[in-house]
């Protein structure tokens, strides 16, 4: 009856459609009903008779969202007014990214932010990409109404009772996602069944043990999954940070929006890859045949990730010297070409996370210029860096410059760039992705034995290539050896390695070759 109606549907259609077809590859019938009649998935946020119309985006600051505690300190009406705001602004922009990564379908999923005694919570049947910071409830810890949205006619989302258990059983959350994605929809049906309890997710990036994620079953509104939440929450699981409703999507949390957002990122991630195994007859609820294989990542986690920042507008430049010395430059030219480097590293990160490389915090780039050595940090979410956060190195990995940005510490990653630069001399550039291609193809081998991977000739390769692949380790410097091995006496032609469970490394003469 709108355009905007007509666009929810097929928002909407698309997502079943496509977890039926998912549902087909696992042996489902995505037609038929759950088992229990009780499990109807009637949304309340999917909905709407007559969705608010089409807003410019407001241009507002994010701010600082991160007070924990229970009141308001004492704070003067003006400070707390300022706080309220940002936490708008930033929900609004953090609901437009949630719509773009696909997990708000429709009107669908929600988000809830703790400032203090104050919650702040995204309304019902708005479309999310298109939200505003006047579009935002404010209630206090009693889920009373302290300040409507500005917005007329819009209505409490139907999730407020589920952020409020999740900030009772977990006092030091500030941040609740809930997510309608494919991934989550489709790992709770990875038991025909659907008589699952819990899915167990073998050690990946973002997760340093095995973790168990509790599955609750889904009813027709969602405050009726409540006594199910508080259960989860309570006796079960009582260190979860995330809840699967069969047939519907996840409810994820943090200390800080940032944590919940890399939780949310990773968990979407291993749900993916555990879907993905289940197509290739894997159980990837089994860990790993070794147990040194144990996936336990310094990049994927953050106890204060750096808080959003502007993008800095910076040139790229040229970063193609490939020799080892700086050729007598002047420390003018040498700063010039710097900058242009971790610019230019600022924005392939960004590029890389938008394409999926780079699932919370993880994966990472060094460039190398001359002498120098540029490298991402650890536990930065990557599609928000900047040229400041980059760290300078020499060619014996002696920090020369440490980031203008606090508080960063090198990556885990950082003594990986230089066996590349040891085995490759022409090298420049060296990526490090965590994705879901390279991952899974190193289980494309049951038994996860096959020590190499053949490729036949593609776009971008005339010849068949051999891709080594090596066992993961509790963290990353521990693959040096197994690098070493393979760059120079295995494989001393090849142009990347997969590790198994985890990722890929990849490198080139140049940053657009690697790239």
């Amino acid at each position: 009856d709108s355009w905007e109606q007509a666009k929810t549907q097929a928002e909407c259609l698309v997502f079943c459609l496509k977890c039926a077809v998912q549902a087909k590859l696992l042996g489902m019938d995505f037609s038929q009903p759950p088992p229990a009649a009780t499990t109807a998935d009637k949304k309340e946020d999917a909905t709407t008779d007559d969705p608010p119309k089409k807003k410019r985006k407001l241009e507002e600051s994010s701010g600082s969202t991160s007070t924990a505690n229970n009141d308001n300190n004492g704070k003067s009406p003006e400070e707390l007014e300022r706080e309220g705001e940002a936490a708008k602004a930033l929900m609004a922009q953090l609901s437009e990214y949630f719509y773009q990564k696909g997990w708000a379908t429709g009107t669908s999923g929600g988000l809830s932010i703790r400032v203090g005694g104050r919650v702040f919570a995204t309304p019902s049947g708005v479309q999310k990409e298109d939200m505003i910071g006047d579009d935002i409830f404010e209630l206090d810890m009693n889920s009373n109404v302290i300040q409507k949205p500005i917005t007329p006619n819009l209505r409490l989302s139907a999730s407020t009772s589920l952020w409020y258990v999740v900030y009772h059983h977990r006092p030091k959350a500030t941040c609740v996602i809930h997510t309608h994605d494919v991934e989550s929809t489709m790992a709770t049906l990875l038991d025909p069944t659907e008589q699952c309890r819990s899915l167990k997710l073998t050690p990946m990036e973002g997760h340093e043990t095995e973790e168990e994620v509790p599955v609750i079953d889904n009813r027709p509104t969602e405050p009726e999954l409540a006594p199910q939440m508080n259960q989860a929450l309570g006796e079960d699981y009582p260190n979860c940070s995330a809840v699967l409703v069969r047939r519907h999507g996840m409810y994820v949390w943090g200390d800080s929006w940032e944590q919940a957002k890399t939780q949310a990122e990773c968990l979407v991630f291993c749900l993916k890859c555990a879907v993905q195994a289940k197509l290739l007859g894997m159980d990837f609820s089994q860990p790993p045949p070794a147990a040194t294989t144990a996936d336990k990542k310094e990049d994927a986690t953050t106890d204060d990730p750096p808080k959003k920042k502007r993008k800095l507008e910076e040139s790229s430049g040229s970063t193609s010297t490939a020799n080892n010395d700086n050729n007598g430059k002047s420390p003018e030219e040498l700063e010039r070409e710097g900058e242009a480097a971790k610019a230019l590293m600022a924005q392939l990160s960004e590029y890389f996370y938008q394409k999926g490389w780079a699932t919370g915090t993880s994966g990472g780039l060094s460039i190398r210029v001359g002498g120098r050595v540029f490298a991402t940090p650890s536990g930065v979410q990557k599609e928000d860096m900047i040229g400041d956060d980059i760290f300078e190195l020499d060619m014996n990995s002696n920090v020369i410059q440490k980031p203008i940005t606090p508080n960063l510490r090198l990556s885990a990653s950082t003594s990986l760039w230089y066996v590349v630069y040891h085995h490759r001399p022409k090298a420049t550039c060296v990526i490090h992705t965590h994705d879901v291609e390279s991952t899974m193809a190193t289980l494309l081998d049951p038994t996860e034995q096959c020590r190499s991977l053949k490729l036949t000739p593609m776009e971008g390769h005339e010849t068949e290539e051999e891709v080594p692949v090596i066992d993961n380790r509790p963290t990353e410097p521990e693959l040096a050896p197994q690098m070493n091995q393979a760059l120079g006496e295995d494989y001393p032609n090849c142009s990347a390695v997969l590790v198994r469970r985890h990722g890929m490394y990849v490198w080139g003469d140049s940053w657009e070759q690697a790239k």
